[in-house]
This record gives C-alpha cells, structure tokens and sequence, in this order.
C-alpha cells in the first residue's frame, strides 16, 4: 500500500527533479515520403513493417524474464502500487486489459507528475502498430490522459505508414498528406476525437486516404462524417470515379473523358470547379453523384448552373455551346476556395514567339515552373491561345512527369498529356483546344 508520505515525498522529487525525457518522435513524415517516391508503396510498406519488426523484438524480453515482467506487472496492479508502476520500463508484457488498469491507477491521483506522464506515455506506446485503433476504441482515456500531461501525439508513426503508402495519383498527394496532418493538430478535441473514429471505421486504406483529403480540405467533421458513411465500402475503382473529376491516372500517350464546360465561354469556371474537386472529394462526389461531367448535355444541372454562375459573377451572361458569349477572368473565384487547395494564383502573362520559342525563353522558363509547382503537388491553370498574348482558353494542369504535362482541356472534355516540346514549337493542339501558350496563374501557397 502507497503510504500519502510517500507520495508526497515522490511528488517533491518529481517537482525538484522532475525533468523526463522526451518521448521519442514518430517517423517524420517526409522520410517516409521519400521512401514511398523512390521505392514505390509496397517496398516502403515492406521496409517500415521490417523496421517495426525488428523494433517489437528489441523491446520484448527474454523469454525467461516475460513470467517476472508478467508477475512484476500484475503485483503492481494488485497492490495500487503508483511507485512500482513507474519503475516499469517495458509494458509490451502486459495484456490491454492490464494496461487499462494501470492507466486508470495513475490517473486516479490528485496530482499526475512528470514520471507519472512518461509511464502513461510507455503505456501507450507498447500497444506498438495498434496504437490507432487502440486511441480510437479507448478515445476517452486517452484523452484524459492528455488532458492530466501526458505528451502523447494526435498523430502517430503508424498513422504515417497508413496514409503516405495510399499516395497515388488521384487519390491522395504528398502536399495533402502533409495539410491533413497539419489540420489534425489545428482541430478542437471533440472534433479530433470523432475524426479518429472515422478513420478507425475506414473500410479500406483509400478510403482512408479520400477522409484525410476531405480534412485537408478543411471540411467540417460534421460533413466529412456523412461522407465517411457514403463512401464505406465502396472499393478502389469507384472512388477514383467518383471522387474526381478528371482521371490522373491517364498514361503517357493516352486520353480520358474528363469535366467539360456546358456554355461557350466556361472555360474558366469549369477550371474551377475542376481544381476544387481534385482537391476536395466531397465536393467531388456532389458534382459526380448529380450526372455526367464529361459531355455537353447539360444533363448535370447542379455542375451546369454553377458554371453559369460563376460567368455571371463577372458580369458575363451564359450562352450556349456553339453561340457568341463572353468568358471571365476567375482568378478571384480560384482563391475563394484557397482553404481547400491552400493556395492563391494570380495571372502571369507569358509571350510565346512564332514559329518556335527558344531553349531557355520565356515559354520554357514557364513550363519550368509549371512543372516545378505541379511536381509540388498543387494544380495549375493555364491560358492557351491562337496566337502569342493571346488568352483565350483555361486548361488545368493535373500532375507533371518528367517532361509532360497532364492537362484537361474543358473544352472538349479531355485529359491527356502534352510535352514540353509541344509548348515550344506552339504544337498544343491538337489535343488542346489552341496551339500556343499565352500564361498560366501562378500559385502561392498559404
């Protein structure tokens, strides 16, 4: 039995003394980041759970010991002993049920030290690879421990592993892995705690993946909790389907259907809602789940009138296909949904010379760039035209490689490839609606 002068005496050590060492930190996530890019998911996956392999069996003890680890543990638990919990450096022994129980001991004090915090923190990090499921099912003693000082992380090296091995195109990429995590931390406690059940009951690991881009994009929990429950147990092809609305996985050489605009000058604003739904797949699903969006038939009423009003947010009446109409300038309407892609773009003008742009001009120095923030993982618009300067038609670039672009014209509703030779001799259509390159919006990231 712990006498109370003894916990006194414990309690002045800690406050003279107290000073713990830090738990150590998950794997940071751009190492694993850049395990995935250059091995690809299945060996980064191989090699981390070798790595977690070798980490359970460095910390498990030897076999003649596990009884007295076992004994030691169930002793502690017996006798309400806080001391003796403490001195416990290795709780992998321990069964979940033992473990809860201590953590209800140390809690069940007036005032939780800094030793009592670290053995609260080796508690849970002996549940090891399932931490999460255990801080989802367990959410509300995890986060009294939190609340009583322990430093335990929203987010874990597992939670790291899960996410970053789904990064592929049109599903999740680097740069919303990494403001999903970030919007993990920003978000109050209630809303933290129900979204860990909602990835917890996430039925597969891009379901997952389509959650955490629905936070990225700074969707409430209420909204992505809905979505969460449409999208349960849909499998891989579907959710790539319907989650976008042009397909990034279009090889080199290759062509899809992707969004089209529904009026003659709508260029703009289905480039629009083109970057908003590649960014946020709720907002995706509400345009896939309304009809078509590739085809001119206006069919899909919701993307239709929202094209329409865009157009006459700038003072542009909406005509139809085929007719005389006047487009719009939709910088402004990019950077209203800055929250969900976590940029702003202004317009730079670039001039393209007849017949061929040199090595190193001004139209190569800007598909550098566009290059250069597409392999950044953020979208870019871009202007095309017939002739130099001259603006006539939004196209979004998707994603680069090497070289090539992945652009969807909304003109003819297509998504296919262009290279960077293409840009340079004023050769982008066909497949593109004109030939030469006359500017792109230029990112900012928030």
């Amino acid at each position: 039995m712990i006498t109370k002068t003894r916990l006194n005496r414990e309690e002045e050590l800690e406050r003279e003394h107290g000073q713990r060492d830090p738990a150590p930190p998950p794997a940071p996530v751009a190492q694993i980041l850049e395990l995935q890019r250059t091995m690809g998911n299945q060996a980064a996956m191989a090699l981390m759970a070798r790595s977690s392999a070798r980490a359970t069996v460095a910390r498990e003890p030897e076999t003649a010991e596990a009884p007295q680890a076992n004994a030691s543990i169930a002793q502690a638990i017996a006798d309400r002993d806080i001391g003796a919990i403490k001195a416990i450096d290795d709780f992998t022994p321990a069964s979940d049920s033992q473990r809860f129980e201590l953590i209800a001991i140390l809690l069940d004090q007036f005032w939780v030290g800094p030793r009592d915090e670290a053995a609260l923190e080796r508690i849970w990090a002996s549940f090891g690879e399932r931490l999460p499921a255990m801080m989802a099912t367990h959410a509300r003693v995890w986060w009294d421990c939190v609340d009583r000082g322990a430093e335990l992380k929203r987010w874990t090296r597992q939670d790291n592993l899960n996410l970053t091995c789904e990064i592929s195109p049109g599903v999740i990429n680097d740069r919303q892995v990494r403001r999903a995590i970030a919007r993990i931390d920003e978000i109050p406690e209630n809303d933290y705690l129900q979204f860990r059940q909602l990835m917890y009951y996430a039925g597969s690991g891009a379901e997952l993946a389509f959650i955490c881009k629905a936070l990225a994009a700074e969707r409430s929990i209420a909204d992505i909790a809905t979505f969460a429950n449409t999208i349960r147990g849909k499998d891989r092809p579907w959710l790539l389907a319907n989650l976008n609305v042009a397909d990034e996985n279009v090889a080199q050489g290759g062509a899809s259907a992707g969004i089209q605009q529904q009026w003659q000058m709508a260029c703009g604003p289905t480039s629009v809602q083109t970057i908003h739904a590649q960014n946020d797949p709720i907002y995706a699903l509400s345009l896939t789940a309304a009809g078509p969006v590739s085809g001119a038939s206006w069919t899909n009423l919701p993307m239709t009138l929202e094209q329409g009003a865009i157009l006459i947010g700038h003072g542009s009446m909406p005509t139809p296909l085929g007719t005389a109409g006047q487009g719009a300038w939709v910088e402004s309407d990019l950077n209203d949904i800055s929250s969900a892609t976590g940029v702003t773009y202004a317009f730079t003008l670039v001039t393209a010379i007849a017949p061929v742009n040199p090595a190193g001009g001004e139209v190569d120095k800007a598909v550098t760039s566009i290059i250069g923030f597409l392999d950044q993982g953020i979208q870019v618009p871009i202007l095309i035209g017939g002739g130099p300067t001259v603006t006539a038609h939004y196209v979004m670039g998707l994603r680069a490689q090497g070289d090539s672009i992945l652009v969807n014209d909304p003109g003819s509703g297509t998504t296919t490839w262009v290279t960077r030779q293409q840009f340079l001799t004023n050769a982008l259509a066909p497949p593109l609606s004109w030939p030469f390159l006359a500017g792109y919006d230029r990112p900012s990231p928030k």
